[in-house]
């Protein structure tokens, strides 16, 4: 049965209606008292109950829809979703200021719109018009769901070509209008202090906001000085080659994110690649390296997908404590975006001896174009840096960062996060639920978080694919047993993982889709310097054969609707000759 909801509304005309209904359901869900699983009336009789419009109910259900505290289910109702994920900021000073003044949601009330006219609800009328013109994707409030422009668009989908991007994230949903509007307003209150020169770490207005965000969402431990704002983590990366000095060596799991080890390289520092499972690096391959930094994305790795567990953090913790001068350099990539279980928090969290430097960024949650990183460092760098890098001027804009911040307090960016859960959360369940049917022939790794999954070959299979090469055929046979496995594996050990992944992404190519190859984030630096040498052995390298490196190709779905996902894994299956 149906929760009775007693909410008592006031009609003063200072809040509108569904915005009092939202609010009060949402506080019973994070308070506990509205609990998981549980059902809600539906809009009707929650309409009829409190003696308002059918389309006030739905927009309020529309927005809990849209950030995640409630789900849909078809002719059933709508449910109490776990909140566990789901983003709560406290910034109780300036909501009680009236900094939250609901401007976005007059303009949906005073528009008079139902929920039939959204079709993306949560959003602003503003931004439901903004985000109309610029693309017509899915319906936030049950991405399951197509929109009307999206299934205008389902036979393009056919034909056209499918690309499991690893960069691209869906802004058709970013609220727009909203941006706009805080722009404008702070360039109306801008003075002369707003367009003198920022403090080199940042405006303290936005680091103070971004601790307590931290703080909230990650459990970082961190003053607002020890925030050093910039354009983007290449520049932070710079900051650091000043505090830490030349001559480093950075060990880095293999494969990893290029980039990072390409602007280490141009410091001159020295890569040593080290091995990992599927917890992400080893800590005594890190030690065996001789390295004194190290680079890790423990909460979501690139482009392994794993999490490291918190015995795994503790050990590296504890390698970082054994010498002076060793330091950790957690990149927190795709932390934002969980979607099973409670959050692991950040191993800065974890760290008692100053040795973690914590970097972030608001490019993938909000937008690319930002271009807002933030880095933290440990009491004792701190120093270094404002004797080091005094002269460094702040790259970021004044105004971005006063319009970020005000993004950020006046609660549109928790909004907006939980709206993005919510959406890729069902791009990720769906796109999982596709693959499972291959999954007596390879591993899906990197499931219940970030944007991206990864299909790696079983030693079978990559016998069979790495057999159809050498034949130069599509055929594969329908099963394999362990012994002809083995055979074919010794058969065709001259074929590399690394060109039977470029053949999958060739064929996948050739039939409309676009999947990314593992072997393209294996370090250029790692080389077999000692064929005896265990530890070299087991390290990925670019020639390794299928033994050793299992063929992996990634799947981003970021930018992709279900529609797209269903018609990109029915091609791909097609190619991995599966029915």
């Amino acid at each position: 049965m149906a929760q009775e909801l007693n909410i008592r509304l006031i009609t003063d005309g200072k809040k509108p209606l569904y915005r009092q209904i939202y609010e009060y359901i949402r506080g019973e869900i994070r308070s506990g008292a509205l609990e998981a699983g549980e059902r809600l009336p539906s809009t009707r009789a929650l309409a009829s109950g409190l003696h308002v419009a059918r389309s006030t109910a739905e927009l309020a259900y529309s927005q809990l829809l849209s950030e995640g505290y409630i789900r849909a289910k078809k002719n059933s109702g709508y449910f109490v979703n776990e909140i566990e994920n789901l983003a709560e900021l406290h910034f109780e000073e300036n909501r009680a200021g009236g900094g939250d003044t609901g401007t976005e949601n007059r303009e949906d009330h005073a528009a008079g719109l139902s929920i039939a006219d959204l079709s993306l609800p949560g959003l602003s009328a503003a931004d439901q018009r903004t985000n109309a013109e610029k693309a017509g994707r899915l319906s936030a409030a049950d991405p399951s769901v197509p929109s009307l422009s999206l299934l205008g668009k389902q036979g393009a989908a056919n034909s056209a070509m499918i690309d499991f991007s690893l960069r691209h994230t869906e802004m058709s949903v970013f609220p727009y209008s909203t941006w706009k509007k805080i722009m404008r307003e702070v360039m109306v209150d801008a003075n002369s202090e707003m367009f003198s020169h920022s403090e080199p770490s940042g405006d303290l207005t936005l680091r103070t906001t971004i601790a307590h965000y931290l703080h909230f969402s990650r459990g970082v431990r961190c003053t607002p000085d020890q925030v050093i704002v910039g354009a983007g983590n290449d520049y932070l990366l710079m900051l650091l080659r000043h505090i830490l000095g030349e001559g480093r060596r950075v060990a880095m799991e293999n494969p990893s994110y290029l980039r990072a080890a390409q602007i280490f390289k141009s410091f001159g520092y020295e890569i040593c690649p080290v091995r990992m499972d599927d917890d992400g690096m080893l800590p005594g391959s890190v030690a065996a390296s001789g390295a004194d930094l190290v680079y890790a994305m423990p909460a979501h790795q690139f482009p392994m997908g794993c999490i490291m567990p918190v015995g795994r953090r503790a050990a590296l913790l504890g390698w970082a404590t054994e010498a002076a001068d060793r330091y950790i350099i957690e990149d927190d990539y795709d932390s934002e975006f969980r979607y099973r279980g409670k959050p692991i928090p950040a191993l800065q969290s974890l760290d008692h001896a100053g040795r973690v430097i914590y970097i972030g960024t608001f490019s993938k949650v909000i937008a690319p174009a930002i271009r807002i990183s933030y880095m933290i460092l440990p009491p004792d760098l701190l120093t270094l840096y404002r004797r080091k890098c005094w002269f460094f001027s702040s790259t970021v804009s004044r105004i971005d960062q006063r319009i970020l911040n005000e993004f950020m307090k006046n609660g549109h960016f928790e909004r907006h996060l939980n709206r993005m859960r919510s959406l890729y959360r069902a791009r990720h369940d769906e796109l999982l639920a596709q693959l499972r049917p291959l999954q007596d022939r390879f591993r899906i790794l990197g499931a219940g978080t970030g944007l991206h999954l990864v299909l790696q070959a079983v030693p079978g299979t990559a016998a069979l694919i790495a057999q159809s090469m050498e034949n130069g055929t599509h055929a594969v046979a329908e099963s394999i047993d362990t012994e002809t496995a083995q055979d074919l594996t010794e058969s065709t050990e001259g074929l590399s993982s690394t060109r039977i992944e470029k053949e999958i992404v060739r064929r996948a190519a050739a039939n409309g889709v676009a999947v990314y190859a593992m072997s393209d984030y294996l370090l250029p630096e790692t080389v077999l310097k000692d064929a005896d040498d265990p530890a070299a052995e087991s390290v990925w390298t670019r020639d390794d054969d299928s033994t050793k490196h299992l063929p992996a190709v990634l799947l981003g779905f970021g930018a992709l609707d279900e529609v797209s996902i269903r018609e990109g894994v029915r091609r791909l299956s097609r190619v991995l000759c599966f029915k």
